[in-house]
């Protein structure tokens, strides 16, 4: 898949241009997974907040990230043009997968790490080195993401918003962390 910022939230679109400077800064030709996911991980909340639920260590995550990328081949000027690499095409092809299966309108940052951890050449390596995998991932960005789906392009900012300024209070209520008040329905006999 050819990135275009209409398929996107705006995060996630965020993620993919840090991810296109990333492989420029590095004299890289081809813009690969690993690009995208430092990006997530340094720029996305909902992708760390998921990452370090799962147990992972950001700093790890990243320190492993950087140590791959230095080892990838690079040219000796800056590349005149960036191309979108064959991993990646795949993991834009299986976010865009992963969006219909929620039933989204876009691509968002927990589609691609989704998408990420099952990423043959660089993802799913990374990720089970640090005892997670697609299934636990998914299962902590369903709790996170709840039934909300993404409509927007700004949809992460609202749900930002919301996490921030309000109280779900269904949530609240699931955990037992709501204390009842109020009338006791009693026998009417």
């Amino acid at each position: 898949m050819q990135p275009k910022a209409e398929k996107f939230t705006d995060n996630a679109w965020s993620s993919i241009i840090s991810a296109q400077d990333n492989a420029q800064t590095r004299r890289h030709q081809n813009v690969e997974t690993e690009h995208l996911f430092i990006a997530l991980i340094n720029k996305d909340k909902l992708c760390i907040k998921a990452l370090t639920k799962a147990g992972a260590s950001i700093k790890e995550l990243n320190n492993k990230s950087e140590g791959f990328l230095s080892e990838q081949p690079t040219l000796t000027s800056f590349p005149e043009a960036l191309y979108v690499g064959k991993s990646l095409s795949k993991t834009l092809d299986e976010a865009d997968s992963i969006k219909e299966s929620y039933e989204d309108s876009f691509i968002s940052s927990e589609h691609l790490l989704l998408a990420i951890s099952n990423d043959d050449r660089f993802g799913k390596q990374l990720l089970n080195k640090e005892n997670l995998d697609r299934s636990k991932l998914r299962s902590i960005i369903d709790k996170l993401k709840g039934k909300n789906k993404i409509t927007s392009q700004n949809t992460e900012l609202i749900w930002e918003s919301l996490s921030k300024f309000g109280r779900d209070l269904t949530l609240e209520a699931q955990e037992g962390k709501l204390a009842t008040f109020g009338i006791v329905p009693t026998d009417a006999n």
